[in-house]
């Protein structure tokens, strides 16, 4: 059984245009035609499925790529999620110490300025920052 870019949007909440897309750049195989109209087999839903979830784990196209398509056929999803979480982890965790470096900032500048103008304030800042470089 086929179905219509309709059907695989609907069912995996996609819009046509981005099953299109995903398309277009290969992350699913170009489908077979019906009367010139695209016809999906099936299991392109389970390949969307798998791209929504890693799209809301906001990995990028190209590791959701190697995700599908990096891996020797027969490799285990266990070794590849796996694989593709390392450096997923990795990033998420400095983008954690980033984001808690600047709460730390916004709290200070909130809570503990009493700088008379802006100027000073930044020039503390960069002095704050060279003397925890150091």
């Amino acid at each position: 059984m086929t179905l219509t870019i309709g059907q695989v949007a609907t069912e995996t909440g996609f819009t046509p245009s981005t099953v299109r897309y995903y398309e277009q750049i290969g992350l699913i195989p170009a489908p077979g035609r019906v009367s010139g109209r695209r016809a999906y087999p099936e299991d392109a839903i389970d390949r969307l499925r798998v791209i929504a979830l890693a799209r809301s784990l906001d990995f990028p196209l190209d590791e959701i790529r190697d995700l599908l398509d990096g891996f020797p056929a027969g490799t285990p999803a266990s070794t590849r999620w796996r694989t593709a979480n390392q450096q997923r982890i990795a990033t998420l965790e400095a983008q954690a110490a980033d984001i808690e470096r600047m709460l730390g900032l916004l709290r200070h500048l909130a809570e503990d300025c009493d700088c008379p103008d802006l100027a000073q304030c930044a020039s503390a800042w960069v002095t704050r920052t060279a003397a925890e470089a150091r």
